[in-house]
C-alpha cells in the first residue's frame, strides 16, 4: 500500500505533499542561511548531549557487570547508605576499612557463654547520672558483674561470740574466726566483764592462718559493760576504699591479775 505524506504551508495557508530527492528528505526554506543555522543548532544539541548519553552507559556497565567488592580499583560505585535512629531521621551508616560500624548489638543469647575467645569484643556500658557520662560495667573472677547496691544498709541478726568466758590473770583469751561478709560496713560490738580492766583487741588475716593486730581496741574506757564499732580500715592507707580483710577474730585482755569473766556479742551493718 502507498503512503504519502503531507506538511502544511504556512506560507499559502495550505497542505502540500513532502516530497523526496535521492533518497533525502527534500526540505523548502525560506533561505539557505536561515536553514544553514537550524542544522548547526541542531548538530550542536546532540553533541551536547552524547557526553551525557556516554556517561550513563559507563554506569550502566558497572552497574550490570557484577564485580566482587575487591580488586577492581575504580569499577566499584560510591553508594551513600543511610540509617533509621530511634528518633525518626536518617543517619549516613559509617565504616572503618572494610567493616560497618555498629553502635548497638543486640544478643539473644541461649545458655551460658563460656568461650570467650570465640566471642566478639563488645563493651557493655552504665549511664552514670552523677557525671552524665557512659561508664564500662565490670565483672569479677567469676563473671558476676559488680554492682553497688542504692538500698539502705541492713544489719544482721545477734551473735553470741563467746559467753562468760574466762581469761586467765594477766592473760589473754583469742575468740574464734569470723568469715567477714565482703559488703560489711562495721561490727556493732557489745562486751560485758568482770572486771574494768579487760580490753579486747581486733586481729585481721586474709587467709585464717596468718593473723596481723589491727589499731581497733576495745573498752579502752575501762567499763564494766558497753558498746563499741569496729570499722575497716583495709587499703585505707594507699587511697583505696575503706572495708575489711575476709577474716576477723576479737582478743580479750585481761589487765587484772585474777581471773577474770567476759562476754562479747555482736551484729554486722552491711552496706
Amino acid at each position: 500500500m502507498n503512503t504519502r505524506v503531507v506538511g502544511y504551508d504556512d506560507t499559502n495557508t495550505r497542505l502540500v505533499e513532502v516530497k523526496v530527492e535521492n533518497h533525502a528528505l527534500k526540505v523548502i526554506g525560506n533561505n539557505d542561511a536561515e536553514m544553514n543555522t537550524s542544522l548547526n543548532n541542531i548538530e550542536t544539541t546532540l553533541t551536547s548531549h552524547s557526553g551525557y548519553i556516554d556517561e550513563i552507559e559507563t554506569h550502566l556497565a558497572k552497574i550490570t557487570k557484577g564485580n566482587a567488592p575487591t580488586g577492581v580499583g575504580g569499577e566499584l560505585q560510591q553508594v551513600l547508605m543511610y540509617g533509621k535512629k530511634p528518633d525518626g531521621t536518617l543517619q549516613p551508616l559509617e565504616t572503618l576499612g572494610d567493616r560497618l560500624l555498629v553502635d548497638v548489638l543486640e544478643l539473644s543469647a541461649s545458655g551460658q557463654i563460656t568461650t570467650s575467645t570465640a566471642l566478639s569484643s563488645v563493651q557493655a556500658c552504665g549511664y552514670d547520672t552523677t557525671t552524665s557520662k557512659f561508664k564500662t560495667l565490670n565483672v569479677d573472677s567469676n563473671g558476676s558483674l559488680n554492682t553497688i547496691s542504692s538500698s539502705s544498709a541492713s544489719f544482721s541478726s545477734e551473735v553470741v561470740y563467746f559467753s562468760t568466758q574466762s581469761v586467765p590473770g594477766s592473760g589473754t583469751f583469742t575468740g574464734a574466726t569470723i568469715n567477714v561478709p565482703a559488703n560489711t560496713k562495721q561490727f556493732v560490738v557489745e562486751f560485758v566483764v568482770s572486771n574494768n580492766s579487760m580490753t579486747f583487741l581486733a586481729q585481721s588475716s586474709i587467709d585464717g592462718t596468718t593473723w596481723y593486730d589491727s589499731s581497733a581496741v576495745l573498752n579502752l574506757g575501762a567499763s564494766l559493760s558497753g558498746m563499741d564499732t569496729l570499722q575497716g580500715n583495709v587499703g585505707g592507707g594507699f587511697g583505696g576504699p575503706t572495708g575489711f580483710s575476709p577474716y576477723l577474730r576479737v582478743i580479750a585482755n585481761n589487765g587484772d591479775p585474777s581471773s577474770q569473766t567476759a562476754t562479747v556479742s555482736y551484729v554486722i551493718q552491711t552496706n
